[in-house]
């Protein structure tokens, strides 16, 4: 099955002017800065919205996919704000009736996903994936109750990696500090 079976896959707004940020603005611009594999990293800027951009606004459960670099990977849009995704993005919006956005995320970040975008990645220096690449993409698509575990075993791996990691970041500031009052 083609990804292009299950989703849309829109390119995100482009802007021929740089977009005026705006701490009164009325929705928030996506861009790569703003995001990882697990979600938002920043806040996305507020800019003020036009009339011609609603077709552009993102929806609960539509997927990011960087689509420039050499790093491509998807993240579910979760979030409780307006925002509008820059054109580095793709905007791939699920049928939930077929498809866990989650799972979509996950099965374009796994290995199988990734070693297709890689194999098909264009350009030399920065790397850049075609829609047409993207709405080709293969995927195995399991029923609904089993892409949920999926989603479900995939979350806990994240949140035991972030515990992981916090733990080791206390525990390598305690040792630190303990070096530095042996040596005074």
């Amino acid at each position: 099955m083609k990804l292009k079976s299950v989703c849309s896959i829109k390119s995100g707004k482009s802007y021929r002017r740089k977009p005026v940020f705006d701490n009164d603005g009325t929705c928030r611009l996506i861009q790569i800065k703003d995001v990882s594999k697990e979600g938002f990293i920043d806040s996305p800027m507020l800019i003020r919205c036009k009339e011609d951009d609603t077709g552009h606004f993102l929806k609960h459960g539509d997927l990011l996919f960087v689509a420039k670099g050499n790093n491509n990977y998807a993240m579910v849009f979760d979030a409780d704000f307006s925002a509008i995704a820059i054109s580095l993005f793709f905007v791939v919006r699920p049928d939930h009736s077929k498809v866990s956005a989650k799972y979509l995320a996950w099965y374009i970040n796994s290995k199988p996903g990734q070693h297709y975008l890689e194999q098909h990645r264009m350009g030399a220096a920065v790397g850049n994936i075609r829609k047409s690449v993207l709405e080709n993409m293969p995927i195995l698509l399991p029923d609904l109750k089993t892409q949920e575990q999926i989603s479900t075993l995939h979350q806990a791996m994240i949140k035991e990696k972030q515990l992981t990691n916090a733990y080791l970041e206390k525990k390598e500031n305690y040792i630190n500090q303990k070096i530095l009052d042996l040596i005074q």
